[in-house]
């Protein structure tokens, strides 16, 4: 399979899926979420390499992810490009977008991923192990979904080229993560 960049969008397909616009609110509206499969080297056993959007149209991210097209053969992987709400095609509001700012957090946005990666599993009918990719934002949120949802993803990658200052930046923020969470939890339990 041809992986330059400009030929991998031509091996996924475009898909929608109706997600809660307020995960904390009962009877909340809902969005279409975008997101790509890419699902031409997924066999029995393989395992769902999934990409956590981050603050651009999906699409740049597809194109430009490496490390997952070059081992999903090896691992037999089904690839999901997620996109994040507020971005690309995954707009709640459209235009009016400005007016309703509060639904872009990402506690929101973790809430977005771990539903998407529920139903792609139910969709399979058998739960695989889901490997997690992000970079910028992206990585950010999927180590934060590490220390709250832990339950959906099974792996974090990083990208190992990034520059330290970036590496520094998000252990410093993995600390503080693992701060607010164990902060929460213990106030939630009180």
């Amino acid at each position: 399979m041809d992986v330059t960049p400009t030929n991998l969008l031509s091996h996924c397909d475009e898909r929608f899926f109706t997600q809660t616009l307020d995960h904390f609110d009962v009877g909340a509206p809902t969005y279409q979420q975008r997101y790509f499969v890419c699902d031409q080297h997924f066999r029995p056993g393989g395992v769902m390499f999934f990409y956590v959007g981050n603050e651009a149209d999906v699409e740049l991210y597809l194109n430009h992810t490496g490390l997952m097209w070059e081992n999903a053969g090896e691992f037999g992987a089904m690839l999901v490009f997620a996109e994040h709400r507020y971005f690309g095609k995954s707009v709640p509001f459209g235009k009016d977008v400005t007016k309703h700012m509060r639904y872009l957090s990402t506690e929101q946005t973790l809430a977005d991923y771990a539903v998407l990666i529920t139903y792609l599993k139910g969709d399979l009918k058998r739960d695989i192990p889901v490997i997690g990719f992000g970079g910028s934002y992206g990585d950010s949120v999927v180590a934060v979904h590490i220390e709250g949802g832990a339950h959906h993803l099974d792996l974090m990658f990083s990208n190992p080229l990034d520059p330290e200052p970036p590496k520094a930046a998000r252990a410093t923020e993995k600390q503080h993560m693992r701060k607010r969470t164990s902060e929460f939890y213990a106030h939630k339990a009180a």
